[in-house]
């Protein structure tokens, strides 16, 4: 049987690894599992978690889109045109969102899959403000 002090010892190296997982530098995330930091997938910035799905930020040109819906992760980095379905890019948050979520006077514009202010629709619409989206004219 283990002495107490062995024991005790062991746990708290133990303790010591687990604590220093959380401490990763940007570019890798805490596996536990193996309680080392691991590098992060070559489309991420930073993460949390293994593979292009644990993005928590993107490099520059691309944005953070769920792959399960445009609020939880786990994230992958896309470009705007990659957003999924009724998402649009958003600059200022550097993530991908619905119509009703662009930015303060913004606008979803449907062609480029991005947020846009009223000056930015596109020909022949105009910023719809209740659903905030550049809507067609109708002529």
């Amino acid at each position: 049987m283990a002495r107490p002090t062995a024991l005790l010892a062991l746990l708290l190296a133990l303790a010591a690894v687990r604590s220093s997982v959380g401490t990763c530098p940007d570019g890798k995330y805490g596996d536990t599992t193996s309680f080392t930091c691991q590098d992060c997938d070559s489309s991420c910035s930073t993460c949390s978690a293994a593979g292009s799905g644990g993005c928590t930020a993107c490099p520059e040109g691309k944005i953070l889109a769920s792959l399960l819906d445009t609020t939880s992760p786990p994230s992958a980095c896309v470009t705007a045109l990659e957003c999924g379905a009724d998402t649009f890019a958003d600059t200022p948050s550097k993530t991908c969102v619905t119509a009703l979520e662009c930015g303060a006077d913004t606008f979803a514009y449907t062609p480029s899959k991005t947020c846009v202010t009223a000056l930015e629709c596109g020909a022949d619409t105009f910023a719809d403000t209740p659903s905030k989206t550049c809507a067609w004219a109708r002529g």
